[in-house]
């Protein structure tokens, strides 16, 4: 078997991420990929708090769900439930808050993330 170039990466998103993983009150963020002008990240939501703020990101967010139902709200909106294999493309600077669906614990939601990184302003 050949060995695979040095800089391809191959990364098991259900496998253990805990050394590249950020706790916060509304979710887990495993760090999949930071490279210069794209990151990925895959979150995993159950039961925890809904954040109370929108969120917004200055480029496109592409989030595919892989395992449970995220529930997606947006202003004015009731929202929406994606289900596992729904890519939600999210055009910049669209505020949304998505949190797992239903909402008690044992109905874990993990999807992946990924986004073009903001251009660096000059200053």
């Amino acid at each position: 078997m050949e060995a695979i170039p040095r800089r391809v990466k191959i990364v098991n998103v259900f496998g253990d991420l805990r050394s590249r993983t950020k706790q916060t009150p509304y979710g887990t963020v495993g760090y999949v990929h930071r490279g210069s002008d794209l990151e990925v990240v895959v979150v995993r939501k159950e039961g925890e708090a809904i954040d109370p703020d929108w969120y917004s990101q200055p480029t496109t967010d592409h989030i595919l769900v892989l395992q449970g139902r995220l529930k997606v709200e947006f202003p004015r909106s009731r929202g929406r439930i994606l289900h596992p294999g729904d890519l939600l493309v999210l055009p910049k600077n669209t505020r949304c808050r998505a949190y797992s669906y239903p909402r008690r614990r044992g109905s874990e939601t993990v999807f992946l993330a990924f986004y073009r990184k903001p251009a660096e302003e000059d200053g």
